[in-house]
């Protein structure tokens, strides 16, 4: 059953990512929907399976990203190097974080009942 949910999320995260010409937009959007998503806190294993490793797990590309690294420090080009690597892993933390503060707002929203 678990592959089942792995599945029916990495089909539209992997055909997202297919449409998305950007290593750095694709990686940022999966740490926000991992966010958005509630994977940090006490996410069902559904969810996880399903949004965590079926959709964002297809639609992130950890391998691209470490392959344009490898790029850049064989061709001796030091700084950019260490500068994409602060700057992807700055814009994912911040999207990762930025999405679970929506997340928990909203949840909070619905847990709060309609405002009088």
């Amino acid at each position: 059953m678990a592959l089942m949910w792995i599945a029916l999320g990495a089909v539209p995260g992997s055909l997202l990512r297919w449409s998305l010409a950007n290593t750095l937009v694709a990686n940022t959007l999966g740490c926000f929907v991992v966010g958005a998503s509630g994977l940090l806190g006490s996410a069902s294993p559904r969810r996880r399976l399903l949004v965590g490793i079926g959709f964002a797990g297809s639609l992130t590309t950890f391998s691209t990203w470490i392959l344009a690294l490898v790029v850049l420090l064989q061709g001796g080009q030091w700084p950019h190097l260490l500068s994409q690597i602060v700057r992807d892993g700055g814009l994912g933390l911040s999207a990762l974080l930025l999405g679970t503060a929506l997340h928990r707002r909203l949840v909070g929203l619905r847990h709060q009942g309609p405002r009088r």
